[in-house]
């Protein structure tokens, strides 16, 4: 498969992750969340769209050099890849979607070590 081919269909795959979250927070942005005591240093709700919009192309990228690399060394990469991509997901439908905030904060604790075990991999 080409190059590029192959990073854009990362870049894709990572994207529908984000659709579908996005599916459960765009209606809570301006509803749900507005109402939620935040700090000072909260961004703004308009910077959700570019900022997730970026990080998803990011995984991509990243899903594309995990399947550059070796053939026989990606499979616990991948394996790891899919679950906190799974899990960047899911958090989104947690915490936006059914709003519960402390079930929100254990996933994305799970999801942060899923995404350090990635960043230590040595293939990556």
């Amino acid at each position: 498969m080409n190059k590029w081919v192959k990073l854009i269909a990362c870049v894709i795959i990572c994207q529908l992750a984000g659709i579908i979250g996005s599916l459960f927070t765009v209606s809570s942005i301006t509803s749900w969340y507005v109402n939620l005591n935040k700090p000072f240093f909260t961004p703004p709700n308009w910077l959700f769209g570019p900022v997730w919009l970026t990080l998803y192309a990011l995984m991509g990228i990243s899903l594309y050099l995990i399947l550059e690399k070796s053939k026989s060394k990606i499979k616990i990469p991948l394996v790891i890849f899919f679950t906190q991509l799974f899990l960047n997901t899911m958090w989104s439908i947690m915490f936006f979607g059914f709003q519960l905030i402390f079930y929100g904060l254990i996933e994305i604790i799970i999801m942060w070590i899923f995404i350090a075990m990635h960043a230590s991999n040595p293939l990556i």
